[in-house]
């Protein structure tokens, strides 16, 4: 079956993935396992096996293949990690692994236990929250901008050029629009 972006005929055979590409940083309580296997005979920097898998990252499974509330962990103590997801697509449209990390993995279909879909309505009785006044920090620039605009001032040496001193000192988001307008050079090729 082909879909299209438009169609809900492909919702009975979806599965959503929701994933971060990276811990963040947060601090986790339970050291990462040993036991991955590493993806070739290559040593990593400073000998590095890759055998030990990263901290845990969060993610969320969505389709109406998976039981509501399900909790999933893959069975034989083999942790899913991101090869997880490879390993999920090469088994779904029959394409070989990429290495013997993702080869190992366990996928994360198993998690779809249902025979057929679901066809309750999950957001049934869901009231989506909103807000109760303004934003606390409309016409604030955002962090995004503050870094950009900080980025953009670093190409100008300080004092040789006005673009170097002239970060927005009002503040406002519209400000650091403006100045990052003004000042950003277009990417070398």
């Amino acid at each position: 079956m082909v879909c299209s972006r438009s169609s809900t005929s492909c919702w009975p055979q979806t599965l959503l993935v929701i994933t971060y590409d990276e811990h963040g940083g947060c601090y986790d309580h339970v050291p990462p396992p040993a036991g991955a296997v590493p993806p070739d005979d290559a040593a990593g920097e400073f000998g590095f096996d890759f055998t030990r898998f990263g901290v845990r990252v969060p993610a969320v499974l969505v389709s109406p293949l998976i039981a509501p509330g399900t909790v999933y962990r893959a069975p034989g103590g083999t942790p899913l990690d991101h090869t997880s997801v490879l390993k999920t697509v090469q088994e779904r449209w029959g394409l070989p692994s990429l290495t013997a990390r993702d080869a190992a993995a366990p996928s994360l279909a198993d998690a779809a236990t249902l025979a057929e879909p679901r066809t309750d309505d999950v957001l049934a009785g869901i009231t989506v929250p909103a807000a109760a006044g303004p934003s606390p920090a409309a016409g604030l620039p955002s962090h995004l901008q503050e870094v950009q605009a900080d980025l953009v001032s670093r190409q100008y040496v300080a004092g040789q050029h006005d673009a170097a001193d002239a970060l927005p000192a009002s503040g406002s988001g519209a400000a650091y629009d403006r100045y990052i307008r003004a000042y950003a050079r277009p990417a070398q090729r």
